[in-house]
């Protein structure tokens, strides 16, 4: 996201999402030892691709998190990124949400788990040279690594003339041209603008989700509609579904 906080910072600005989070949380935090994941799993190539699109390293290297909209993506923080993350690296992350922004937020206090993360080829702090690294090295993992990306920082929505298409946001150069050269790898035809990547009509969207699929409710509910209703829904129709349940 391209925020740089401390965890004390990050504690001023947020509440937290249990009011005894500090009793809970707090030891699997500071006191709990982390395992490093292998490189060459599609889990690890997705966590990387949800890193290059809303995650950061503290410039300190106390931590990493993950940032998102909270009335869109709340399961998909609570339940799989969370999820993910403690499979990968043997703890469960904090999940925080802000008052101000309507955001979310999933944390690891490691410093380890932060080196390994920059040894990897992430970046501390703005991100400026981030891309999809050489060593997915396969379609399962390019694939994997592209989810990642396309749940967080990617968008489903309706189209005058083609009724649907997916956009992707890439304002770093090097991150955009490993995207375009990954969908050249997969056969998934695109378009481009200087800083997006566009996919138009049902056809490339079909066959994107067949491919690189997703992990995010969001996503998948509105391509899940669009299928059925041959309409996408804005985002805050599920905002109410999601909200509700009514799915």
């Amino acid at each position: 996201m391209g925020e740089n906080l401390s965890f004390e910072e990050v504690q001023k600005k947020i509440t937290f999402l249990d009011p005894h989070w500090g009793q809970r949380i707090k030891p699997k935090n500071f006191g709990k030892k982390i395992t490093i994941p292998k490189i060459n799993t599609k889990e690890f190539a997705e966590f990387y691709g949800i890193m290059l699109g809303d995650g950061c390293i503290y410039s300190n290297l106390t931590a990493f998190c993950i940032t998102g909209n909270n009335a869109l993506e709340r399961i998909y923080y609570e339940e799989y990124i969370s999820n993910l993350i403690k499979t990968l690296f043997g703890r469960s992350p904090g999940i925080t949400k802000s008052k101000k922004e309507n955001a979310i937020r999933g944390y690891l206090c490691s410093k380890k788990a932060c080196l390994f993360l920059l040894e990897k080829g992430f970046e501390k702090g703005v991100k400026k040279y981030i891309k999809i690294p050489s060593f997915f090295n396969n379609k399962l993992l390019i694939s994997a690594c592209l989810r990642g990306l396309f749940d967080t920082d990617g968008s489903v929505s309706r189209h005058p003339h083609t009724k649907i298409m997916i956009h992707l946001s890439v304002t770093r150069l090097e991150l955009k041209e490993s995207v375009k050269k990954a969908l050249d790898l997969l056969k998934i035809g695109f378009s481009e603008s200087k800083h997006s990547i566009y996919l138009y009509g049902t056809k490339k969207v079909d066959l994107f989700f067949k491919i690189i699929e997703s992990s995010n409710m969001k996503h998948k509910y509105k391509y899940k509609i669009f299928k059925r209703t041959g309409k996408v829904p804005t985002n805050k129709e599920i905002e109410n579904l999601l909200t509700n349940k009514e799915i």
